[in-house]
C-alpha cells in the first residue's frame, strides 16, 4: 500500500513566511465524532500531537492526570489518549489506532495536528522529497521496521 502526498503551505507564527511541509489530508475519530483535517507528518516528534479542542470534538478520553511533554515550543501539559486515523489515496485507504498525546494548553491557536514517530513511522516507510515538494508513504508489512 503506498500514498503519494504533494507538500502543502504551511502558515507559520507571526513574523515568519510561510513554508512547503508534509502535510497529508486525513480523517481522524473517537468516540464522539470524526473530523475531517491536514496533520504534519513530523519526524521531530516523538508521539502525535493534537490540541485538547480536537480531542474534545472527536470525543477523546481526555481525563487522565496530565504529563509534562517537551517540544519546539517548550514545556506543556498533555494527556495521553488513542485516535481512529483514516488516511486516503486514489485506490486505498488505511485505517488504524493511533496513540496520541492532548495538549492541554488553551494558548494553542493554529496549532497543526503533529504526526509523530511513535505508532505513525512505526506504521510507514516514509520518504520525504523535499526538492520535489513530495512524500511517499509505504505501508510496513506487519514485522517490518
Amino acid at each position: 500500500m503506498r500514498f503519494d502526498f504533494g507538500y502543502k503551505q504551511m502558515r507559520r507564527p507571526a513574523g515568519l513566511p510561510p513554508i512547503s511541509a508534509p502535510i497529508i489530508p486525513i480523517t481522524l475519530s473517537g468516540s464522539g465524532g470524526s473530523l475531517h483535517t491536514t496533520a504534519l507528518v513530523d519526524s521531530g516528534a516523538d508521539t502525535s500531537a493534537i490540541t485538547a479542542d480536537v480531542a474534545e470534538v472527536l470525543g477523546l478520553d481526555i481525563s487522565g492526570e496530565p504529563s509534562k511533554a517537551q517540544g519546539i515550543g517548550g514545556e506543556v501539559k498533555v494527556v495521553g489518549s488513542r485516535m481512529t486515523v483514516v488516511i486516503k489515496g486514489r485506490r486505498e485507504q488505511d485505517s488504524f489506532i493511533l496513540p496520541v498525546q492532548a495538549i492541554m494548553e488553551k494558548t494553542l491557536a493554529g496549532f497543526p495536528i503533529l504526526l509523530g514517530r511513535r505508532g505513525f513511522f512505526d506504521r510507514y516507510e516514509i520518504t520525504f522529497m523535499p526538492r520535489e515538494k513530495k512524500m511517499v508513504l509505504k505501508r510496513r508489512l506487519e514485522g517490518d521496521g
